[in-house]
């Protein structure tokens, strides 16, 4: 099992974002309305409300910026299942906010568009597993790893190595 998987925060690069922790609220929250349409031609739509309930999971922590934090021994195994049992989970609270100012957005969707094997594995002098893929890229990483309850696994995205094999 695959203790966690932790990205190293960014260090001075994104040091202006740190200062303004907050900019977009301090709670979190969701608004949704999901509007479905079946190949049948019928169409369902899904409001958040009261009904729904929350819990926390693997990640701790997810940033554009400074990376995400996840702990595989959090991870709500079968969760997005319809069989899975919540009953451990709370209740969502309402609030009121204003809704004048929110206008809906619609997105590309995203999907994988290639594969990539890494063509060349370098070990730095500092010890570290460099996986070069040979151009940048956007993407997610799969990793398949074997460890111990609590074992970390830090994933650093770079374009370069300096020449002491830095990133």
């Amino acid at each position: 099992m695959l203790a966690g998987i932790f990205n190293r925060p960014a260090v001075n690069r994104f040091h202006y974002w740190e200062k303004n922790r907050g900019i977009c609220g301090k709670e979190l929250g969701l608004l949704l309305q999901l509007d479905i349409n079946y190949t049948d031609g019928t169409s369902s739509i899904i409001i958040s409300d009261e009904s729904w309930k929350s819990t926390t999971g693997a990640i701790l922590y997810s940033e554009i910026y400074n990376g995400e934090t996840q702990d595989a021994r959090k991870e709500k195994s079968g969760w997005a299942t319809a069989r899975y049992d919540d009953a451990g989970w709370t209740g969502v609270q309402l609030k009121n906010a204003v809704k004048e100012k929110i206008v809906a957005t619609e997105n590309e969707l995203v999907k994988k568009q290639e594969t990539f094997k890494p063509i060349k594995f370098i070990t730095t002098p500092q010890g570290d597993k460099v996986l070069d893929f040979g151009q940048n890229m956007v993407g997610w990483v799969v990793v398949k790893a074997k460890g111990n309850a609590g074992d970390k696994i830090v994933l650093s995205h770079a374009e370069v190595l300096d020449k002491a094999g830095k990133r």
